[in-house]
């Protein structure tokens, strides 16, 4: 999805975050004929119902009974590439300033680009993977993300973690693809996830389970693997690796968020058209504050609306681009 940005352009947003809002965010201001840029910290948008619970089932969404975390972000996704929108993944905003109406913001990739607004959907923060730490010779075909389940069709996969991700993960999998043979390993001699899920591992014929084993080192597609107790030495040969140690919040690129009001959350402090206390930036999603708002997808959509219309109406005829 990354785009041919080019980023010594003016644009009318930058939005900061491609989890569901941002990418709403995105959608929606270009289709109202915004020029805008979206810039995700990590690999792939999604946010935190892809990174955190995107095995889990949303029930809150209109007009879903229910919906897998990761099916609803395959959808906003779809919406979003509809669009043709200029995005940058892996890419971080270190900082900026503002010069005669425009901000000139620093990138992480040594880049600056040029803005008239920013909007802020950043959720809880960056969600950054806990990595695999052991000798590896070749790290493409390593994940932390999980990929459509088309992809491990006829694979063998690995995946390595013991808490409820990694065991709901190797289940829907295991459910998905009946072709795929899956070795699911843990440090620790019994898992830390859902008893219930645990008991599920048991249940599928394509799932290998292996407990008690740390990792030691992968060489051309085989992981090494070492019996905790025993000493005994395995090898699990493998086409991919789906890593689930975890995430963790890392909020230390944002340096500049002492210039804005926020509450002991660090939630950005907002108005009724979601702008935060420095004009023409705004914040929409779970890094906003406002009294009584409903911690939901959806109220972060209906944010984002409010901070494109406010944009809309400094910039162009406000009658003609209204939001309905």
């Amino acid at each position: 999805m990354i785009k041919n940005t080019p980023l010594n352009e003016l644009y009318d947003i930058l939005i900061v975050g491609g989890g569901p809002v941002g990418s709403y965010c995105a959608y929606l201001a270009k289709e109202k004929g915004l020029k805008i840029l979206l810039i995700e910290a990590t690999s792939k948008t999604g946010g935190q119902p892809l990174h955190l619970f995107g095995h889990k089932m949303i029930t809150d969404y209109p007009s879903y009974q229910s919906i897998l975390g990761s099916e609803l972000i395959e959808h906003i996704n779809k919406q979003l590439e509809s669009s043709n929108p200029n995005i940058l993944l892996n890419t971080t905003l270190l900082d900026f300033k503002e010069d005669k109406g425009t901000f000139i913001c620093k990138l992480n990739n040594n880049s600056e680009i040029y803005t008239k607004n920013i909007i802020f959907a950043i959720g809880n923060g960056i969600f950054q993977p806990n990595l695999l730490k052991i000798p590896i010779d070749n790290k493409s075909n390593i994940d932390y993300i999980p990929k459509n389940y088309e992809f491990y069709k006829n694979k063998r996969i690995i995946v390595l973690g013991g808490g409820d991700s990694a065991v709901d993960w190797t289940i829907n999998i295991a459910r998905n693809v009946s072709s795929c043979d899956i070795s699911i390993i843990h440090r620790r001699d019994e898992f830390r996830a859902n008893g219930e899920n645990v008991k599920h591992l048991y249940q599928f014929k394509n799932i290998n389970v292996y407990l008690n084993y740390s990792c030691v080192e992968i060489k051309k597609n085989c992981l090494k693997i070492i019996e905790n107790t025993t000493k005994k030495i395995k090898y699990v040969n493998y086409d991919n690796i789906l890593v689930q140690y975890g995430q963790k919040i890392n909020n230390t690129d944002f340096k500049f968020l002492t210039q804005f009001n926020t509450n002991k959350f660090n939630q950005f402090i907002v108005n009724k058209n979601q702008m935060t206390n420095v004009p023409n930036i705004y914040a929409v999603g779970n890094c906003c504050f406002y009294e009584s708002r409903p911690n939901m997808i959806i109220t972060g959509h209906g944010e984002a609306s409010i901070a494109v219309n406010d944009i809309l109406q400094k910039i162009k005829n406000y009658e003609e681009h209204k939001i309905t």
